[in-house]
């Protein structure tokens, strides 16, 4: 199916699964960094659908989550538009989403 709205382009292909796993260790790595800098242990990696890397972020503090820090970042800078399921699971990221108006809606 072929899209012509210019704010919902055609995805590529979904990423390999060892893309994925290699994100998730990434996204490990970051965690790790936050706790040594005495920080809650989350990390967060935002991938474009080509795998390159956009943003990474560990957790700041108990109101900037990795996530939503990544999300409120892509968002002011690139103006990235985020769809709330691309993180499942995550109600965090789903409130941000929706409150800053990012999923585009």
């Amino acid at each position: 199916m072929s899209s012509s709205n210019p704010l919902f382009p055609e995805r590529p292909p979904p990423l390999s699964r060892e893309k994925h796993i290699h994100f998730l260790r990434e996204s490990v790595k970051i965690a790790h960094r936050a706790l040594l800098n005495g920080r809650h242990p989350f990390g967060c990696v935002l991938v474009d659908g080509s795998g390159e890397v956009l943003f990474a972020q560990g957790n700041v503090d108990t109101l900037n989550h990795a996530e939503a820090t990544v999300c409120r970042t892509a968002w002011s800078n690139l103006r990235y538009l985020i769809h709330p399921l691309a993180i499942p699971g995550c109600g965090f990221v789903f409130g941000v989403v929706e409150v800053y108006g990012m999923g585009g809606d």
